[in-house]
């Protein structure tokens, strides 16, 4: 998907009143290996609005990377 591809796709949800981040898959994998909390919640709890097996694989390894512990992500692998 191109930047621009992004940017139309975010234009759609706008309507929707749903936030939208446009991260590439670099900087996704970068944040969950440094526990942001932004990206783990939205990986393991959001609700996706365009799926693709490369997050899907992500999501289900920082499934097993961290457990939620009251209103924080606790590293457990």
């Amino acid at each position: 998907m191109s930047v621009l591809d992004c940017f139309a796709l975010t234009a759609d949800f706008k309507r929707e009143r749903v936030d939208v981040f446009i991260y590439t898959p670099r900087e996704v994998e970068n944040m969950v290996t440094r526990g942001d909390s932004l990206v783990l919640s939205a990986l393991l709890e959001g609700t996706p609005l365009v799926t693709y097996e490369y997050v899907e694989r992500l999501r289900e390894k920082t499934l097993r990377m961290y457990k939620r512990s009251g209103r924080v992500w606790i590293r457990v692998e």
